[in-house]
């Protein structure tokens, strides 16, 4: 009797659990990886497939620098992302023939040369570097400190010195002949391109000359890069350098495809550089989301930003509009506060990174001479405040912030530009006693204004209504 009701009991227990089971509302099935207990499979239990791993964003790797790809591992069912890792692509090996890089052109740091009797730089030399007029010392720091690795000695010296058996002449120096011959050489190269910019290196004898396309939108970058070729070529991982009389490297630089490809280069470093630090190594599916929601809001941000930019500045006064609306309706003019900004952005954007980020030096010198002109003349003898023809100074002196902020801008303006106000400032910034009227006679820019006859008389504030006026 025992043992039957103990086995009633079993059998009870196990139609329960089988009821459970037929019931989803009162008993739900308890799935586990896809099945339950009692045998029955989740319908909606699926697992992933990987298929095989595709590359996607890949950058290719040069013998220069490595490259990238996202290795993706996708499902072959669904086509679910199950996996993304960021993998670096090796540098390629140099392929070295003659002495250089057949891809880069950098030369083999084993090869060694036979010049015959060339003259050698080493460890035992005293190199002069003869920087022509208008290469300011500044700009010679770089490969000094290059050649400071490899020569014994190195000096900066003046075109009016000695010459001496080791020089770099750099720029166009008259009584050097390494120099007169590399520009010849510069003079039959051909310019295909209004933004190509070429330098030689010619070596005579012990002395190397440096020529180079010399204007105002092309000088600082094209010495840049013969410094940087030269380092990279002649300089870096080697013990000395060697060349014979006659040698030469000519080279045509299309500035906008540089500054393209240096853009394209960091753009890549910063994208690789957010998927991380978006937490593309723990979550990449959601990383790669916000890197390309950056990507498009970023592509808003095009050439047009800089022309909209260019086309707000007034060449007739000097300043910047705040607005199209405002540059294109009578009544409104160009303000200082908006003129700081702009040169402000033009600096924040990295586009005069090749001058450290001075606007001072990058900005053309008529345009650098109009805003200087401009911010001179808002000033006031009478108080040293700045004030708008646009605006009274009644207006103006009652608002305190507005004043105060004109005033910060006026002299921030004029001493990035290396210049002063006329008066002294309410803010100590002193002022060097040449009003607007001397200044545009130093400059001779009267021809962008008319007759200056008519500005004879008239105080600085006056200067500024007169010019704003002109047609």
């Amino acid at each position: 009797m025992k043992k039957i009701l103990i086995g009633f009991v079993i059998l009870a227990t196990v139609m329960l659990c089988a009821v459970g089971c037929v019931s989803d509302d009162e008993h739900p099935h308890s799935f586990e990886s896809g099945k339950c207990s009692c045998g029955e499979k989740d319908p909606n239990y699926h697992t992933h497939t990987p298929g095989e791993a595709v590359r996607e964003y890949e950058i290719p790797a040069t013998c220069s620098s490595a490259g990238s790809y996202d290795e993706v591992v996708y499902c072959s069912g669904c086509g679910a992302e199950i996996s993304r890792t960021v993998k670096t692509i090796e540098k390629l090996d140099h392929d070295y023939t003659d002495g250089s890089c057949k891809e880069c052109n950098i030369t083999d740091p084993g090869f060694k040369p036979d010049y015959g009797g060339a003259t050698v730089w080493d460890d035992r030399s005293e190199i002069h570097i003869i920087p022509a007029d208008g290469v300011g010392p500044e700009r010679l720091e770089g490969i000094k400190d290059a050649l400071s690795e490899l020569a014994g000695e190195v000096y900066i010296s003046s075109i009016y010195a000695m010459e001496q058996p080791c020089e770099l002449v750099v720029g166009y120096v008259e009584d050097r002949a390494v120099s007169v011959k590399a520009y010849r050489l510069l003079e039959r190269m051909e310019k295909t391109s209004y933004f190509d910019a070429r330098y030689v290196i010619y070596a005579e004898g012990g002395r190397i000359g440096i020529a180079f396309d010399e204007n105002e939108y092309s000088t600082i970058q094209v010495l840049n890069y013969a410094f940087e070729y030269f380092i990279d070529h002649y300089i870096d991982g080697k013990s000395y350098i060697a060349f014979g009389s006659g040698n030469r490297i000519e080279n045509n630089v299309n500035l906008i495809a540089k500054q393209e490809e240096i853009d394209d280069q960091k753009m890549a470093e910063v994208w690789d550089r957010l998927f991380i630090e978006a937490g593309g190594e723990e979550n990449p599916e959601r990383a790669k989301e916000i890197v390309d929601a950056i990507r498009k809001m970023r592509s808003m941000y095009d050439d047009n930003v800089v022309g909209w930019y260019a086309n707000l500045y007034d060449p007739v006064t000097g300043g910047y509009y705040i607005s199209n609306s405002g540059r294109n309706n009578e009544g409104f003019l160009p303000d200082i506060e908006n003129t700081a900004q702009a040169l402000s952005w033009i600096q924040g954007t990295g586009m005069i990174d090749f001058v450290d980020g001075d606007y001072g030096k990058a900005l053309p010198e008529l345009m650098k001479n109009q805003i200087i002109a401009f911010t001179k003349g808002l000033q006031s003898p009478k108080n040293g405040y700045f004030y708008h023809p646009q605006w009274t100074q009644e207006m103006v002196d009652n608002k305190i912030s507005r004043r105060g902020r004109d005033l910060s801008w006026s002299t921030s303006v004029l001493t990035a530009l290396g210049s002063a106000p006329t008066f002294a400032a309410p803010d100590g910034t002193k002022g060097d006693g040449i009003g607007v009227y001397e200044f545009w006679e130093s400059v001779d820019w009267y021809g962008y204004i008319g007759d200056k006859s008519e500005f004879a008389d008239k105080d600085t504030a006056s200067l500024t209504v007169s010019v704003a006026a002109s047609p």
